[in-house]
């Protein structure tokens, strides 16, 4: 059983402000299991959980050109009948931000960022710590149906996990081209 409520705030056409509230009820939660031999990892249905949380998300446009997007998310899950399994992959909170500005009529800039807490890499504890992570992305449309996209990803470098013992890639540029048909 799913439940959620959620609005929509618009306060002229500068500012959108969208709140969300959820609870989840399963009774046959299927998660991974880890070791449940040494060395083997395994999904199993460990009974009856609750998910609950919320986010907000802010969307501010100061000027025409320029949009400033932030966004919070809280999950709280819970094992109710095995609570020594714990869930895996996902943070208990994370914020995502980003400010993109669009000039010349074909040309922007996005910089964003992304906040993650601490999570459980493992069904019976291990932890990978937070991290943030920032990033950038600059595009040009230089033709009616083509546009060139660069940017570069963990700008810091940073080192972090997602699951314990195998790193996430380090700073990364791309480069793209992108073809897009409108009638």
């Amino acid at each position: 059983m799913n439940y959620e409520l959620a609005a929509d705030f618009t306060f002229s056409e500068k500012l959108i402000i969208q709140p969300a509230l959820f609870y989840s009820k399963l009774n046959n939660t299927i998660q991974l299991e880890n070791n449940v031999e040494p060395g083997v990892s395994q999904m199993q249905n460990t009974g009856k959980s609750e998910f609950m949380g919320g986010d907000i998300s802010l969307v501010f446009l100061p000027v025409k050109q320029m949009r400033l997007y932030v966004t919070y998310s809280y999950i709280q899950r819970n094992n109710l009948d095995n609570p020594e399994i714990k869930f895996i992959d996902v943070p208990d909170n994370k914020v995502f931000a980003s400010v993109e500005y669009e000039f010349l009529k074909r040309a922007n800039i996005n910089v964003s960022g992304e906040y993650n807490s601490q999570r459980f890499s493992t069904s019976y504890g291990n932890i990978s710590p937070e991290y943030f992570l920032l990033n950038t992305q600059a595009s040009l449309k230089f033709a009616q149906w083509f546009t060139i996209q660069m940017g570069i990803n963990n700008v810091l470098d940073k080192n972090y996990t997602i699951s314990e013992g195998y790193p996430e890639e380090g700073r990364s540029f791309y480069a793209s081209l992108l073809f897009t048909y409108n009638k």
